[in-house]
């Protein structure tokens, strides 16, 4: 995020420009909340009410600092997570979650890696999709992001760590996990050229992910995306073959690469034609599957 947008955020930039600055959903509903992750007070919980069958919409945006945003949703006490993020650039994080039942919810804004991350900053939380939210009358509390905030009950294994992707010199790099059948959208920009997801090999034998520009706001994105190593993000193990000035697509088959270190985990890089040296920008989908033409 540049200096400008940073300062006319501070400044009271309206939930609606908010939206459209950051490829957002409407927000002219949301409420805002504020506050700061620190090493000290690594995550702030902010307790919200849900309808059933409504939406409930969570954005979190870095405005200061170097945060890198994580956001989660668990339940009232806090003893189960219910949603992670959908989507995530190095600026933001965002989630949608639909209740079965009205009640409440728990809002965990953090970063990443928790209480193993080096990044802090100010962030604005954006909450739409219930009727009875209100603007916080006092800052929230500092709260505790374990490790289980990371995995939903059906998934969870508290004995299990996700891994962040590094660089070959062991730099973590922030990447969102991207489970199997999903649906997920981001933006390249030159700012942000590249986003890394997490995709874990033990949700299908083989996948086919697809990368699209939108057709809405994909400005001249030329889609790019290639499978990484989670440890080592500077080995390439699979790039993308089908490519069109509009899309791309890879099909990803784990077992090829039983050499690979960490081989539960491996990373796949969205980006744009050229990467660093390109000069596309624009909004894209990105779809994951299981691949049903492999046995």
């Amino acid at each position: 995020m540049n200096t400008v947008i940073r300062r006319v955020l501070f400044l009271g930039l309206t939930t609606l420009l908010v939206a459209a600055l950051f490829g957002l959903p409407s927000t002219a509903n949301a409420v805002r909340f504020t506050g700061r992750v620190t090493n000290d007070n690594y995550a702030l919980c902010y307790r919200v009410p849900v309808d059933a069958g409504r939406a409930l919409n969570v954005s979190m945006i870095a405005l200061s600092g170097d945060l890198a945003p994580f956001v989660v949703l668990r339940n009232a006490d806090g003893s189960d997570t219910l949603k992670r993020p959908d989507e995530g650039t190095d600026t933001r994080s965002a989630l949608t979650y639909t209740a079965d039942a009205s009640g409440e919810v728990e809002i965990v804004a953090t970063r990443a890696d928790l209480a193993d991350g080096t990044t802090s900053g100010e962030f604005l939380l954006l909450v739409e999709g219930s009727d009875t939210v209100e603007a916080p009358t006092a800052p929230a509390e500092p709260c505790l992001a374990t490790q289980p905030a990371l995995f939903t009950s059906d998934d969870r294994d508290e004995s299990l760590e996700l891994p962040r992707p590094k660089t070959k010199n062991g730099e973590p790099q922030p990447a969102v996990l991207l489970p199997i059948n999903t649906t997920v959208t981001g933006v390249i920009n030159n700012q942000s050229y590249v986003v890394y997801y997490l995709i874990d090999a033990t949700q299908a034998r083989s996948y086919k992910i697809e990368m699209f520009r939108s057709q809405t706001d994909g400005g001249d994105l030329l889609p790019f995306m290639g499978i990484l190593q989670w440890n080592d993000l500077g080995k390439v193990l699979k790039r993308a073959k089908n490519r069109s000035d509009t899309s791309t697509s890879i099909e990803f088959n784990p077992q090829d690469f039983p050499d690979s270190e960490g081989e539960r985990w491996f990373v796949l890089a969205v980006s744009r034609v050229d990467v660093e040296n390109g000069t596309t920008t624009g909004k894209y989908q990105l779809s994951v599957r299981e691949n049903q033409a492999q046995p």
